[in-house]
């Protein structure tokens, strides 16, 4: 029995058995085509960046003596809709990924009998999703490489600990850092530069931009400066 996992459940504990007839969505570009007098076809405009999209889970509801699907509609709901914020997203039929998704929809229930109907729960998903093995922090001493899986580059996150002025380098890619006390966390996703425990901004202590990536391949890592750790959450993507 196939399930979804999000924002701290899964779709079985509501008893929604995921059925077979899913369909994978691909993103769109984010652009459009404009004619130009005096030229023959269209110029395409705009940046090209991925567009969400929306991915549909048909369930079918069949409950223990005791329960009606009035009260698992209502549990449901809770659910989804407990916040509207971005959460990962686990789906068992594709296990060595994980996705980002929203509820911000609606959905309703079909009740064949009491104990018996159907739903489709409605994400909006992020145009990329994340190889497991990408979401495990790494320590990294200098001299030592990644290796990005992907053909897409990785947007990363690092946690600095160390003093001073300090440059990392991945590559061809660069994160420069002025008067370190303690630490910083920089996430090249988020486009977040924190102290380590993440209360106070510490864009003060980064003087390079933009944020570094993690180019498809392998990539040496050097360090220069005082720095005591270095860990590292490559985040390798792919594309819908």
């Amino acid at each position: 029995m196939s399930f979804i996992e999000f924002n701290g459940s899964r779709s079985d504990d509501f008893y929604l058995h995921l059925e077979k007839d899913l369909a994978f969505p691909s993103p769109g570009r984010n652009g459009s085509f404009q004619k130009i007098d005096g030229q023959n076809g269209e110029v395409r405009t705009g940046d090209d960046s991925l567009n969400n999209v929306s991915m549909s889970f048909p369930f079918r509801v069949v409950l223990p003596s005791g329960l009606t699907v009035e009260e698992i509609a209502n549990d449901v709901s809770n659910w989804v809709k407990k916040d509207c914020l971005w959460h990962d997203l686990y789906f068992d039929g594709d296990p060595d990924y994980v996705y980002r998704a929203i509820y911000a929809g609606e959905y309703s229930f079909d009740r064949i009998v009491s104990y018996y109907g159907k739903c489709v729960l409605n994400f909006t998903m992020k145009p990329y999703k994340f190889l497991q093995t990408g979401l495990r922090e790494k320590t990294i001493q200098s001299g030592e490489a990644l290796t990005n899986p992907t053909h897409w580059a990785a947007y990363p996150r690092f946690s600095v600990k160390g003093q001073g002025n300090i440059i990392i380098k991945i590559g061809s890619e660069e994160l420069r850092l002025l008067k370190v006390d303690q630490g910083v966390i920089v996430d090249s996703l988020y486009q977040t530069a924190t102290t380590l425990d993440g209360a106070t901004p510490a864009w003060g202590k980064v003087v390079s931009y933009p944020l570094p990536l993690i180019h498809s391949g392998r990539q040496e890592i050097t360090i220069t400066g005082t720095v005591s750790e270095l860990k590292i959450l490559p985040r390798w993507e792919m594309i819908l």
